[in-house]
């Protein structure tokens, strides 16, 4: 009863790996021996069936329904028909009882199936559940269904390992350096060992969700973030190059963290403040200051103005050939055009903000800028937050979010939202005018239409 009872138990807990309810190899009963009975038959060394079955898989590419017949003659036996040549398929077409009148081996009413072609273990069934196996395969053969082609699409299908470098060779050199050097850090600290041994096709949202769970656990909120959104291209890359099916990005679903807000609002009186510590510190580092009076006048990103070019200068507009959502123009107003024309301009020397001492672009505006916000008295703000003050600025005086979005360059609205923060100060003087006119409408000295387009011409309702 062991013997019989152990190779189905087998064949259950692979299903269960089939079916990914278990981790593939994981079967407790591969390699478990079983109790010796005298053979009372021929049987074939698994090392002839193991031949035998690179030979078939060898042919059920050009012999699909031919090998399937072979397959199931080896299945279920022709030694057990009492040693009567029986062609399976004709049988099974002639006689749906095939089988029954025929004597088989000494188990009496059984039939040996699978005997180390699939995973080792022979499997034990009776008449009708093997019967019913022979008619769905050769059911499938006959209507076309070709299991080989089914393998032969698996076995394309790389691993995670080797998906992740052909996606990195491939898509790596059309990403700016700086991207680069960002996203290789976090590809050699996360990435690279994310899915040991699995294909994939084999990756699904919960894999993906404990490897999230984990950075966010050791690397941070933020290095998973990041980290995700770069799992998430390339899954959609191997959907695009026909390596998973479409829809089945197991990122799709994955929620980013919450990041921590820190920008800062400054206002007039803290601009003041910067102004007059940028004007005590500009014979000193006069191009530092200039690059910083910029970022401020502009609401460009650090990189575009340290890395401007004078190609990229023309009148009162700077061409940025090479910005973050692409190329775009900045139209300058008559304060930052008056700085950037008062630079010292060398001949064959690109760049605007060129260092003579170290031969290179200035870089290094983060020291000043961290001396020049203490002396302002404003700890903790960024040079990023100038960007954002920018916006906030526009976002006070009317503009909108399309327009500030084309100031600072945005490719989506939505980045936008995040940038245009209004000081309380403005938030309080617009609820104080809506309340007075609401008040004055109900007093009846004021209409809420005054001065409308709705005040003249023909009602369209009473």
């Amino acid at each position: 009863m062991f013997n019989r009872a152990l190779p189905v138990l087998a064949a259950l807990l692979k299903y269960a790996e089939a079916l990914r309810l278990r981790r593939k190899g994981s079967n407790p009963c591969r390699g478990m021996p079983r109790y010796w009975r005298e053979p009372k038959e021929r049987y074939l060394t698994p090392a002839e069936y193991r031949r035998i079955g690179a030979a078939l898989r060898e042919q059920e590419v050009a012999y699909p329904a031919q090998v399937a017949l072979m397959r199931l003659l080896l299945f279920i036996g022709r030694g057990y028909t009492g040693g009567k040549n029986l062609d399976l398929g004709t049988a099974l077409e002639a006689d749906d009882n095939f089988g029954q009148s025929d004597s088989l081996n000494a188990a009496g009413d059984r039939l040996a199936v699978g005997a180390w072609l699939d995973d080792g273990f022979g499997k034990v069934l009776c008449r009708a559940q093997a019967m019913d196996v022979a008619r769905r395969v050769l059911l499938r053969a006959q209507t076309g269904d070709n299991p080989a082609e089914e393998r032969k699409r698996l076995r394309k299908v790389p691993s995670y390992r080797d998906f992740l470098r052909t996606y990195w060779e491939r898509v790596s050199p059309k990403w700016k350096p700086s991207t680069l050097y960002t996203h290789r850090y976090y590809k050699q600290k996360y990435l690279d060992r994310a899915f040991e041994g699995l294909f994939l096709d084999e990756i699904e949202e919960r894999h993906v969700q404990e490897w999230f769970n984990r950075i966010t656990n050791t690397g941070g909120p933020g290095a998973a973030n990041r980290c995700g959104e770069i799992l998430r291209a390339m899954f959609n890359k191997a959907e695009h190059w026909g390596v998973r099916p479409e829809g089945s990005n197991p990122c799709l679903y994955i929620r980013k963290n919450k990041g921590r807000k820190c920008e800062r609002f400054l206002s007039d009186q803290e601009f003041g403040r910067i102004g007059e510590v940028l004007d005590r510190h500009r014979k000193t580092f006069p191009l530092h200051c200039a690059a910083i009076s910029l970022l401020i006048l502009t609401g460009c990103r650090k990189s575009e103005i340290t890395c401007l070019q004078w190609s990229g200068v023309r009148g009162r507009r700077l061409l940025l050939t090479d910005s973050k959502t692409g190329p775009r123009t900045v139209w300058l107003a008559e304060a930052a055009a008056t700085i950037l024309h008062a630079l010292p301009r060398r001949e064959k020397q690109r760049y605007v903000f060129w260092n003579p001492a170290t031969q290179r672009p200035i870089t290094d505006i983060g020291n000043l800028w961290s001396k020049l916000r203490d002396e302002a008295g404003l700890p903790g703000v960024r040079i990023h937050d100038l960007r954002h003050n920018f916006a906030s600025h526009a976002a006070a005086h009317s503009e909108t979010l399309p327009m500030i979005g084309k100031l600072l360059g945005h490719a989506d609205v939505r980045t936008t939202t995040r940038y245009a923060h209004l000081d309380d100060g403005h938030v309080i003087e617009a609820r104080q005018r809506i309340g007075d006119l609401i008040e004055q409408s109900m007093s009846g000295s004021y209409s809420l239409s005054h001065n409308t387009k709705y005040d003249s011409g023909t009602l369209l309702h009473d």
